[in-house]
Formats: C-alpha cells, structure tokens, sequence
C-alpha cells in the first residue's frame, strides 16, 4: 500500500495507516459457504443444513424445515420463506398426510434435474406408501391464504415403483390459493400436481409417464377456480397403451375460468377429460395445444347426467390420433351422459385442426349452442366424417371450415367418407356454411337421422352447393297431397334449390303460399324447406340443389 516515495507531511503517513485499518476491520464472506450453513435468520433454509442435523435421513430433514418455516424463531416477521434444495438426490418417503408446506413459502432447487439416461438426476425420488393406500409428497394446505401463495421452482421429482404406487399417488397437492410449480420436472408420477385451490397450476413444467407406472392416472387435476397450466410444457406418455386410460390434464370439480396454454401433450389416452369428476365447470379457454392421443384428445363429457360443462373455448389446437392407435372412435367428443341439452352449452372451437383419427374428428353427440369457427377437419377414419352430428343436440354452427377428405401432410395420410355426417337427430338447428367440401367421389354430407323442420341448413358450401345436384329423381310433384320440400324429397338436400319447367299450356305451381300460372319459369327456393307442387305434371322439370 506504501505508494507514495514523497511525503508531503507527517499526517499523510499517520492517514494512510489509518485508512489500512478501516479496510481490515471490514467484514468479508469467506472464500465458500459451507454445504452445512444454516440461513434462517435470513428466512432462508438451507436443506444441506437440516439433512445432516438428521443424520442424512431426507424424510427426516424435509418434515423438520417445513415445521420450521411453518413457525420461525422470533426474529421472523411471518412464516414461510425460501427453502433451498442443492443439486443433489434425495430419496423421500411419501405418506399418506403428505409434507405440510406453509402459505409464503418457496422452495426451489439448484438445477433442473429430470431424465437423461446416464445423467439421470432427480431432486426428490419419492418412495410411495404402498399398502393400496393413496400417499402424498407436498401437501399444501392452510387455514389462510396469501396473494403471494406457494411457490416449487426448478425441481426435478421420480415417483418411484416400490411398494406399488397407486394411481391417485400424488407429488403436489395444491388447496391453497396460489399454489404454483415453475419450470419443474415430473416423472412418473401418477398425480403430479391436483390444483384444488384458486389460482393453482403450473408455468413451463414437464411431465413424463413411463411403461410400469400404474394405469388410469391423471397427471395434473384442475379443480377449482381460475386454476391453469402454462407452456411451454411437454406431457408426455412414453409407451403407447402401457399404462392404460391415462390423462393428461383433468378438468373437475367445478372449475370455473380454466387456463390451457401453449403446450403439447403426447401418447395419453387422453388428452383434456372432463369425465372424471361432477361439478360445474365454465368459461375455460384452451389454445395453443397440440395433442396427439391414443383415443380422445378432448373428452368434453361431465360424468353424470346431472354435471354441466358452460362457456369453454378452444381456439389454435392440433389434434390428432397418435400415430400406431387402433382406436376408431372420435377425437373430439362432446355430449352430456344423459342429461339434457343445456348441461353443455356455449362451446366454441375456433380454428382447430382435427386429422389423422379412425373415427370421426369431432363428434357432437348432445348439447347445444356449439359453434365450430375455421379450422381444418380431414383426414380421419376412412368410414367416418370430419364433424359428425350423432345424437338429439341443440343448436349448432360451422363457419368457414375446411372439410376436404384428405390431410396430405399427415403421418398416416387418410381419406375420411364424408365432409359432414348427421346420424343423430338433432333437437335443434344445425347450420353449416362457406365450407370447403371439395373432392368427395361421393356426396360430402350424409343424413341418416331425422331431421325435424328446419333443423339443418348448408349454404356456400364448395362441393356441395355449387355442384347442381339434381333432386326427387327428376319427377316433378303434382297435387296438394305431394307437395315436396328439398329437404324431404326423394333424394334430400339441405341447401337451396332452384327448379326449372316448361309446358305447352299453362300450368299452376303452388309455392311460398301462392299459386302461380305459367307455361315456364324458374323458381329459386332459399331454404330447404321451402315446399311447392303443381296442379299438372309439366311437359319439362329439372330441380337442382344449389
């Protein structure tokens, strides 16, 4: 420090020492901090410290600095606090009552650990209770709530296989209000986080669900209101059928304002089921999700006949069928179990895409006012339908969909049987316009069931109405008796139509409630219901759909 070789005055000396004497009573950190340094008076807990005061038993130590930060030392303003886990394995037993997480409490890990072969890393590898019985790993319960909530943040977790897990084993149990896992990765476990709290869910995490694991596991449960999963995620099921009847994400219970975003969901039975438990649930909004399933991407079916479904939204979604499925039932499904109509109402689904499935794309059994925007819905089974209508449903709407038979860039490229099929006999209308049904070798539309009175119109539709297709055989209807709409005529059509006649003497048609004579005309008919009959057969007629 001595660097000046001229001094001034006596005091420069005497100032510099003093100053090299200030410097050295400073304090300094220490060139590393101990593996077993205890951070509390910091609400920090360091879980290397508690690990090796528990003589390096991680069950031990986790319920010991959860029970700590639940009730701090007196120099702590409130509970809770940042729990710090190293990037170390911790082999953890869960139990039937789970670890008790208190409210304002973080715990987060060093790295993100998860699965990678060799470089396998888990920060919790959880042995379950076993014995039949239904164990937990966190369990976040409390009498109160914050704003601020429950934080898990880049940790990695394995549900292990011995003794036998079941299916309702689960790692995060979130009934505290918000209650959120971050960036945070889950294998094989059967639950992995069970939202039953306001504003729970998960940001940016990963599932995966390996063959062995136990069957009809769901991996995450939205169960409450504004409840959420967040993207970029990836859920995936690594063996096609093995486990069986998993799900992805499980919507129950009663939620209300749901939030689905920006993920991809990969090889589960099922993708979003809403059959697995009662209650209400309303105004949920799924988009950006891409879902190839083993059966159902979106089971939109509450599981009785008494539960409703109200105001969901699906907006920007790929779904198809994985790829080496044998299930030829429908991709989307929606319907009530028995109940009535207005169980499941207000759906709407704007600008999916639905390919690649044995059976039909999307399926509406029952409910009502269900309104299908865009999208593109080609490509399934080769005796099924892009939309098909199977049962007595409300109202329903598609608008500007493409229907065409064909998805040419799918894996399994497929050509379904018709744009759109009615089986069913709906309750209510159905009206579908500015379609794309071009390149059928057959008529696009099939209709099977019966239809009521004005209970189905198709207009500007491309390879339907545009295609002049000629209706009731060329035989014009004659007396009162046999007056003949497009939609009941020998061979039904549900657009518009137009007939042409010519006669050598005049002849009266009776249509739109008036009776008209002429030698010829044309009359164009803009519903399908729209009946007309003639006094006398005309000498010429032609009738085309238009």
């Amino acid at each position: 420090m001595e660097i000046l070789s001229l001094w001034r005055s006596p005091l420069d000396k005497v100032a510099l020492r003093e100053a090299e004497l200030l410097q050295d009573r400073q304090p300094r950190c220490s060139t590393s901090i101990a593996y077993d340094c205890d951070f509390e008076d910091m609400s920090i807990y360091n879980f290397g410290y508690w690990y090796l005061l528990e003589g390096k038993n991680a069950s031990t130590a986790l319920s010991t600095m959860l029970g700590v930060m639940a009730s701090p030392s007196a120099t702590m303003i409130a509970s809770g606090g940042l729990a710090f886990i190293p990037q170390q394995a911790f082999t953890v037993s869960a139990t039937p009552a789970g670890y008790s997480v208190p409210d304002q409490c973080q715990i987060t890990g060093s790295g993100g650990g998860g699965l990678a072969g060799s470089n396998t890393f888990y920060h919790f590898t959880v042995t379950p209770y076993g014995d039949d019985t239904q164990s937990y790993l966190f369990n976040c319960v409390t009498s109160g709530h914050t704003s601020g909530g429950v934080y898990f943040c880049g940790l990695a977790f394995e549900w292990g296989n011995s003794p036998t897990p079941t299916s309702a084993d689960t790692c995060i149990y979130a009934s505290v209000w918000n209650c959120q896992a971050v960036d945070c990765n889950f294998v094989n476990c059967p639950v992995a986080f069970n939202a039953q709290a306001n504003s729970c869910g998960l940001v940016r995490c990963t599932i995966q669900y390996q063959s062995g694991s136990p069957a009809n596991a769901t991996m995450v449960i939205l169960g409450a209101v504004q409840t959420f999963v967040i993207g970029p995620s990836v859920f995936m099921q690594d063996t096609l059928g093995d486990p069986t009847g998993c799900t992805a994400i499980a919507v129950e219970n009663g939620t209300e304002h749901v939030v689905v975003s920006n993920m991809h969901i990969s090889s589960f039975d099922f993708g979003i089921n809403y059959s697995l438990a009662g209650g209400a649930t309303k105004f949920g909004h799924f988009s950006k999700i891409e879902c190839d399933a083993n059966q159902r991407c979106v089971y939109m079916m509450p599981p009785g006949s008494d539960g409703t479904i109200f105001g969901d939204k699906y907006e920007s979604c790929t779904f198809s069928l994985s790829a080496d499925s044998t299930y030829a039932e429908s991709l989307f499904y929606i319907g009530t179990n028995g109940g009535a109509n207005k169980n499941v109402s207000d759906i709407e689904l704007d600008n999916l895409t639905i390919y690649q499935g044995l059976g039909h794309g999307l399926e509406i059994n029952t409910g009502q006012n269900i309104r299908v925007i865009g999208g593109m819905y080609s490509g399934n089974g080769t005796a099924s339908a892009g939309v098909a209508i199977t049962g007595a449903c409300g109202d329903v709407t598609i608008l500007g969909a493409n229907l065409r038979p064909k998805y040419d860039n799918a894996q399994n490229v497929r050509s379904q049987l018709y744009a759109l099929e009615v089986s069913g006999s709906p309750a209510g209308t159905v009206t579908v316009d500015s379609c794309d049904m071009y390149g059928y070798s057959g008529s696009p539309v099939s209709v099977t069931g019966a239809i009521a009175s004005n209970g189905l119109f198709i207009t500007n539709c491309h390879g339907y109405n545009d295609v002049g297709t000629a209706l009731n055989g060329g035989v014009p209807p004659v007396g009162s008796g046999q007056a003949v709409s497009a939609a009941t005529c020998s061979t039904p059509y549900f657009g518009p139509s137009l007939f042409m006649f010519t006669n050598s003497t005049p002849v009266t048609v009776y249509v739109f409630g008036q009776g008209i004579s002429m030698n010829s005309g044309i009359i164009f008919l803009p519903s399908p219901y729209d009946s007309f009959y003639f006094s006398g057969a005309p000498l010429v007629f032609q009738w085309i759909g238009k």
